[in-house]
């Protein structure tokens, strides 16, 4: 089965599964013991649930099926989402969250049930991905994208949401006990694509591969290349200031190599780097560990790196070529030469074991090992000096690095590019190492500008969403407020969360609390409650809402200048004010009494009331200093979900959210404050702190050294 096939057969799988559960759910609804369940609270409800199903059965069905689809298909318009018809601002009510509250209990459980074919099946889409170069939405399948779809078709049903939620339930009963055959079926397709089922299989497949399109390379015989300069270490004893090791550390690392150095060649102390020493062994005999270096160096431009390339398996390949694969081609190493070799090969070894990087970065980064080693023998200054070009271009790699979590990711090509011209253009001076680095940070300068503006806009858009959740709590508290120990019709309960509610957010974000807008927007919202109470006279009523209920034609006016009108706005009006018109009319006095009662000022009926305070904000919680917008974080999922890395954004201190992107500014995530410092504190989210990889490693590979010369002293 070719990749397309699978693809078909994945959308065939979903929409079977789709087209079942409806058809499950339909018997059920026909059923007269299933819709009369003496056990159910309201049967009503459950009538009028079923009967709208029935009824608008296909319509739903159809609904869903396009959503699955779309989601198969997301360049035509992918997940499909719900516009709230009310606005932004628009309040939701009980039995809505408890809609939601049910998806989010059910996707859940079905998650857990089925965590190990989930995770087998998100592996096998991501290789799917690849295979067919589009871009396929790798949680189609996923319960939250299959009860999203359910969910999603309920806008269509023409019922009230505590039927939506009745159906919701049923939809879920039909779905829940096909989902293990449902994963089991779609990872068979996969699998018949040939598609792995685990992700150490994946990257075993992918080494092999890259072997097998390696191996046709051959390595030549060594060529003469300049003389060891050893002598060129006699630097490093002769004191040269290292302003990136303390002077512990600086000791140990002159004890290290300036003991296996010969003695001092003229004019090899003060060169500096750049320039390649011309002291020789005594023995005047070119170096063979140089020309190994050399031959293995041109070997690798143009080879894509293996996933398993590593730090020792080049320090074997170099054993291998000077002639002893078990390890007696030491033999034909100076004692300087080995420990010159040990360690490079211990720094890349530190920081291939310890850098928050993805195989396919850290092979690329092993590409650079056998520069370094030859350019360690050729210029000493390399390890006292952090500024040397070389270790600022590792520490570059390293951190850029970071930023990528995918093989097909476009920079890693741009790496791969850079180390190929590297290894080109790497003889016996440092100058190449300069240009790669200034071309990398030319590289990362340009789409740091293209991050920048989309973090800007990212961050904007998410402090906006903090004002306007802010906004929205104070639109909620005030309604609390005057709610309060009344009991309000539901119709000009409808007209408060639908219509009102929406319009006073709306002047909270334009013209601020302080306005006279807001003010007049809650004294409104007072005479909408307090005229609906049962304990008040015709005279007050009509002080309230006026003749024939002339304040639903002001408010008529407000609401025309204000961009959350909904298509129910006028009915919802018109409702009210039909309602009013019917208090007015039963409370009214008899006979012509009503006319000669005098109807008192509205201030004398509704007094003046402060506006309730806003509720202060909890107080936040102390952040840690290296919780700072640029950082990167390993971020924990959950359980059974893999982490992700992040850089940290923003914290926004309004909604306790702390926002985080990818290296572009794209994918984003709010998660919630307390959480994240919390995951952090227990040690399940990481920051991923790289800066200065090579000079770290460097200091910890001096300080084993240490402990070894330490303890055999001893």
């Amino acid at each position: 089965m070719n990749p397309k096939s699978a693809h078909r057969g994945l959308l065939d799988e979903a929409r079977r599964l789709i087209a079942e559960v409806y058809e499950e759910a339909l018997t059920k609804a026909r059923d007269p013991g299933y819709r009369a369940d003496p056990e159910a609270d309201d049967i009503y409800a459950r009538y009028n649930a079923f009967d709208a199903l029935i009824a608008q059965h296909e319509q739903l069905r159809g609904h869903s099926l396009g959503w699955i689809s779309a989601a198969f298909q997301p360049s035509r318009g992918a997940g499909a989402t719900r516009t709230a018809e009310t606005g932004e601002f628009a309040l939701v009510d009980a039995d809505e969250m408890e809609l939601t509250v049910d998806r989010a209990r059910y996707v859940q459980k079905a998650e857990d049930a089925h965590s190990q074919a989930l995770a087998e099946l998100e592996m096998r889409l991501h290789e799917l991905n690849l295979m067919l170069a589009t871009a396929l939405d790798e949680e189609a399948m996923h319960p939250r994208s299959l009860y999203r779809a359910f969910e999603d078709a309920l806008g269509e049903l023409d019922a009230d949401v505590r039927s939506k939620r009745i159906v919701y339930r049923l939809f879920h009963e039909c779905l829940a006990p096909r989902l293990g055959s449902f994963y089991e079926h779609a990872n068979g397709v996969l699998r018949e694509a040939g598609l792995l089922p685990t992700e150490e299989d994946i990257r075993a497949a992918l080494r092999a591969r890259q072997a097998a399109s390696a191996g046709g390379h051959a390595v030549p015989s060594p060529a003469q290349v300049p003389p060891t300069p050893e002598s060129a270490w006699t630097q490093i004893a002769g004191g040269v200031a290292g302003a990136g090791l303390n002077p512990v550390d600086m000791a140990v690392l002159q004890q290290y190599l300036a003991g296996a150095a010969g003695p001092p060649a003229s004019g090899a102390a003060g060169r500096p780097h750049g320039q390649m020493a011309v002291g020789a062994p005594a023995s005047g005999a070119a170096s063979p560990l140089l020309a190994v270096l050399g031959t293995l160096q041109r070997a690798q431009v143009g080879v894509e790196a293996a996933a398993a390339l590593t730090p020792e398996t080049l320090q074997r390949e170099i054993l291998n070529a000077l002639g002893g694969g078990d390890g007696a081609g030491q033999a034909q190493l100076s004692e300087l030469e080995e420990r010159t070799l040990d360690l490079v090969n211990r720094i890349f070894q530190e920081i291939h074991g310890r850098a928050e990087l993805i195989d396919a970065v850290k092979a690329q980064l092993a590409r650079v090992q056998i520069p370094i080693i030859k350019l360690a023998l050729l210029e000493p200054g390399l390890f006292m000096e952090p500024a040397h070009p070389a270790r600022r271009l590792i520490n570059e790699l390293v951190r850029v690095g970071i930023g990528i979590d995918a093989p097909e990711d476009p920079l890693l090509q741009r790496l791969h590019s850079l180390i190929d011209r590297l290894l080109e253009e790497f003889d016996t001076d440092s100058e190449p190492f300069r240009r790669a680095l200034q071309a990398l940070m030319e590289w990362e300068i340009r789409e740091r500008e293209q991050a920048d503006r989309a973090e800007a806009e990212l961050r904007l858009r998410a402090e906006q969403e903090a004002v306007r959740a802010r906004a929205k709590q104070r639109v909620v508290g005030t309604i609390r407020h005057y709610l309060r120990d009344r009991q309000v019709p539901d119709e000009a309960m409808q007209f408060i969360l639908k219509v009102w509610a929406p319009y006073m957010g709306w002047v909270l974000l334009n013209e601020g609390q302080g306005s006279d807008s807001w003010r007049e927007a809650v004294h409104v919202l007072r005479q909408i409650v307090e005229a609906t109470q049962p304990d008040r006279s015709w005279e007050e009523v009509r002080a309230m809402v006026g003749e024939d209920a002339r304040l639903l034609g002001e408010l008529e006016a407000h609401l025309r200048h204000s961009p959350l009108m909904e298509p129910e706005r006028r009915q919802l009006l018109h409702v009210l004010r039909d309602w009013f018109r019917a208090l007015l009319h039963r409370r009214a006095p008899t006979g012509d009494a009503s006319d000669e009662m005098s109807v008192p000022p509205l201030e004398a009926v509704l007094p003046e009331e402060e506006v309730p305070p806003e509720e202060p904000p909890a107080p936040m919680r102390e952040i840690p200093p290296e919780v700072r917008p640029g950082a990167w974080f390993r971020l924990y999922m959950g359980k059974d979900h893999i982490p992700r890395r992040l850089k940290l954004l923003s914290v926004l201190e309004p909604t306790g959210k702390v926002l985080f992107a990818d290296r572009l500014g794209e994918g984003p995530l709010e998660v919630d404050l307390d959480t994240f410092l919390d995951d952090l504190d227990a040690g399940r989210t990481r920051l991923i702190d790289e800066a200065g990889a090579f000079d770290r490693a460097l200091s910890h590979v001096i300080r084993n050294i240490r402990d070894t010369l330490d303890a055999r002293a001893v």
